[in-house]
């Protein structure tokens, strides 16, 4: 009887559920089939999993992780964690790999959609997914570790909101591991939270301290100076710029105007903006609601990332998803302003169109992407500013003029 009173819980749970939000589920479940069908019936094509493989199995091995500028460009952690991965077959680790990705990512989006939503408002979930299907298709056929940092960030933004600081050092800290760009908001964050001061220098010393124990210290110690010597590698590699495959700030111009910006420009340019970032989230978490200011800090440090990470790729953008699914989903539910609205779809329709904009120009394809990131982020540096933006805490169904 408990499993059918079980069963029929469930199928209540899905009844009370809107017309967008089943939609939403079976939006879901076709991504989830597409990246089964790719990875059983070609699992070598459009992956970067055999980095991922390459680094767990070195690790297994004893052996070097990094080999230069490019190939494995992650912490040792993770390819300790991904060696869960390495004894099954290619597709069936690409799939369970995905799946993991895919999970942590809803969580994110349900738990910061049930953040975000006022009392009364229909839920963000269904835009916000459309938002993230729009601009991380590549990244699910890849199977790129962009897909949990997504997550991250959001469950990283929900426990901050909620003071859960605890579990917030925890997801940062796995952010970390899982892309070490997740660098930004974990600095940003940590230094406008004061009950992390202690939690998150913790939070890293475990997770060095934890792979000892299966490989030793003399490994573990000289695979960290070893990924420090191949950070600098690979951020010089990405400033030099010796292909134009790289889709940041400083990639636009040798794309479309023939010149590249020299490397000391950019790292100044990067050192300017860095504490203008912090301050512009630091201005958030005076002006606004706890849950909001938590929102900017996502928002302007993946911002920043776009913009100024040197090795940056045009998937990574879609770490940029939520942050603009977020005001689709405020122009529709609280503001009913449909200029308002279609300004807002334009950041998701102009990211989608990039592989048909750089058509124009031929051999030069990483360049749409960064001036897309530079738009959103104006408009999201007008929004912090502008009186107008006092009105996104009015209650729901105020209009804004």
């Amino acid at each position: 009887m408990d499993n059918i009173s079980g069963k029929l819980s469930l199928y209540e749970r899905w009844r009370s559920l809107t017309r967008s939000e089943k939609l939403t589920a079976g939006l879901w479940v076709f991504v989830a089939l597409f990246m089964v069908v790719k990875c059983i019936t070609n699992p070598t094509h459009s992956t970067v999993s055999d980095e991922y493989l390459l680094g767990a199995s070195r690790w297994l091995a004893g052996d070097d992780l990094y080999a230069g500028a490019n190939g494995f460009l992650y912490l040792p952690q993770f390819a300790f964690l991904y060696s869960i991965y390495h004894p099954f077959p290619l597709w069936l680790s690409e799939i369970l790999w995905r799946f993991t990705q895919l999970a942590v990512m809803l969580w994110g989006v349900i738990s910061f959609a049930r953040l975000m939503q006022k009392p009364g408002e229909k839920s963000f979930v269904p835009l916000l997914s459309i938002a993230i299907v729009c601009i991380s298709t590549a990244s699910f056929r890849n199977g790129q570790a962009n897909i949990m940092m997504l997550g991250l960030l959001l469950l990283s933004v929900v426990a901050l909101a909620r003071e859960q600081w605890a579990l917030a050092a925890g997801y940062m800290v796995l952010g970390i591991i899982v892309k070490p760009t997740f660098i930004i908001f974990f600095l940003l964050a940590g230094v406008l939270h004061r009950p992390l001061y202690w939690r998150l220098p913790l939070g890293l010393l475990i997770a060095f301290l934890i792979p000892m124990l299966f490989k030793g210290v003399d490994y573990v110690v000289g695979q960290h100076e070893n990924f420090v010597v191949m950070l600098q590698q690979a951020i010089a590699f990405g400033e030099a710029g010796p292909k134009l495959t790289f889709a940041h700030f400083f990639a636009i111009f040798p794309q479309v105007a023939g010149f590249w910006v020299p490397p000391e420009v950019q790292l100044i340019t990067r050192l300017i903006f860095a504490p203008l970032t912090l301050a512009a989230a630091y201005y958030a978490s005076r002006k606004y609601p706890r849950e909001v200011a938590c929102y900017y800090i996502y928002a302007l440090a993946t911002c920043y990332l776009m913009l100024f990470n040197p090795r940056n790729e045009t998937n990574d953008y879609a770490l940029l998803s939520v942050a603009i699914g977020y005001w689709v989903a405020i122009s529709i539910h609280r503001f009913h302003n449909f200029k308002y609205h279609l300004f807002c779809w334009f950041f998701v329709l102009g990211f989608v169109a990039s592989k048909y904009i750089v058509k124009l120009t031929p051999g030069m394809w990483a360049w749409w992407k960064p001036v897309m990131g530079v738009l959103f982020t104006v408009f999201l540096v007008q929004r912090l500013f502008s009186q107008a933006s006092k009105q996104e805490t009015l209650p729901p169904g105020s209009a804004v003029d």
